[in-house]
């Protein structure tokens, strides 16, 4: 997969009780916070908000980087996320953008030379299931092991299909008994050609929402 062409994104469902306080739980802050952004989310107005984009855009970032790395084990506190919305990874420097109401908060990462424009959804996991036109596959469905996973990669195929894809599958293949690899995207369907390097996705539910961005090469540019 070229690195120029990737994307990782994460959305933190806001209401969620287990989230209440958090940002002044200092042990929680050590493990995935460095000191410089600590001293940020002191001085902030919004400190619950500030801790969260801090936290989706090192999630986001992550799913870019365990791409670049499969064997990278995540490690919050070795990216920093800088106020102007860079991300300094050891590997790579990243840019994120966030949007957020009062329900979620949603964030992008993307390199930082990437000149692609994403397409991004958010939705309710229900109403996506609700409203779909279309089912997995065999290859879809096997890593989708509960009704967010399902809705996400509804919502995934909804994008593809918008890019000129509407044949495409997003699999994620086995890299151990007890893991899966990040999704990749089968253009014309798995098992007919190879994922290529014109596509990539992300895909992130909490709560009731969920979420899908994907970077692609329009197939006529192709």
């Amino acid at each position: 997969m070229s690195a120029s062409l990737l994307i990782g994104n994460d959305i933190v469902y806001l209401k969620a009780a287990r989230l209440g306080g958090k940002d002044q739980h200092q042990a929680f802050l050590n493990k995935i916070l460095s000191a410089e952004e600590q001293q940020i989310l002191r001085t902030s107005d919004s400190p619950a908000l500030t801790l969260w984009k801090f936290w989706s855009a090192k999630e986001a970032a992550y799913k870019i980087l365990k791409k670049l790395e499969p064997q990278m084990v995540f490690s919050p506190t070795n990216l920093h996320v800088q106020e102007s919305g860079i991300v300094k990874t050891p590997v790579a420097d990243l840019k994120v953008s966030w949007t957020y109401d009062s329900e979620y908060l949603h964030c992008v990462a993307v390199p930082t030379n990437q000149a692609c424009t994403p397409l991004i959804a958010v939705e309710q996991q229900s109403a996506v299931i609700q409203n779909q036109k279309t089912v997995l596959s065999a290859p879809e469905a096997a890593s989708a092991k509960s009704e967010a996973s399902i809705a996400v990669r509804l919502l995934a195929k909804k994008l593809l299909t918008q890019a000129g894809y509407p044949n495409a599958e997003i699999v994620r293949m086995r890299i151990s008994e007890y893991d899966w690899g990040p999704p990749v995207v089968w253009p014309h369907g798995h098992g007919k050609n190879t994922p290529g390097p014109q596509i990539d996705i992300s895909l992130s539910h909490d709560g009731p929402w969920v979420a899908a961005a994907i970077t692609f090469i329009a197939p006529e540019s192709l």
